[in-house]
């Protein structure tokens, strides 16, 4: 939606064993997505972020048995806020939300009580030269991953190492993707709104 400045995406699977993955898509390469990425920066509820709150509280009602949401980059910042935002009935159907890479929050959404209490639930992983997971000042706890690739082409989640049905941990952020991710940080947290 130009009108909104929102590119929202979102399909809902039936798992073998009857729980439902709530997935959300990330930016697409449409202008408005990217624009709408710029906005969570800056904005504590960008419109997608609404909208997957609502798909998430409506999905659930048609579901039974147990319920996760997950993403990738933008997906992922999707499922984690939706899993922190919804109503408590549907909050106490999610077994885990889980962010691959996603862009982190404002100081605002981290310390509201919603996301305190939701915290244990949200598992985030990310390459050791995450540059979009580690997007924005604030961070929700997080594992890194090992990944094929190097540098920003990390953010690729089919680069990353499977074994058996887990990814393979690594040791933190590499150094590199340290220094660029706090530079970038304190450059975007410097300007104002409208810069």
């Amino acid at each position: 939606s130009l009108e909104d400045q929102m590119q929202f995406s979102a399909m809902t699977v039936e798992l073998p064993d009857g729980a439902q993955a709530l997935c959300f898509r990330g930016t697409d390469s449409s202008l408005v997505g990217w624009k709408e990425d710029f906005n969570m920066a800056f904005e504590t509820r960008v419109p997608s972020q609404s909208r997957a709150v609502r798909y998430l509280e409506r999905a659930a009602l048609l579901a039974e048995g147990r319920v996760y949401v997950g993403g990738h980059s933008k997906g992922g910042n999707l499922a984690a806020y939706a899993a922190a935002m919804c109503d408590q009935a549907t909050h106490a159907r999610i077994a885990a939300a889980f962010s691959h890479d996603g862009p982190g929050f404002t100081r605002e959404t981290l310390s509201s009580p919603s996301w305190k209490e939701s915290a244990g639930l949200i598992h985030k992983t990310v390459p050791r030269s995450s540059l979009i997971g580690m997007l924005f000042e604030q961070q929700e706890d997080f594992s890194t991953v090992e990944s094929t690739s190097v540098g920003v082409l990390q953010h690729d989640p089919f680069s990353w190492i499977v074994d058996g049905i887990e990814f393979r941990g690594a040791e933190g952020l590499s150094g590199g993707a340290d220094y660029l991710d706090r530079g970038l940080n304190d450059w975007i947290s410097s300007m104002s709104q409208a810069e």
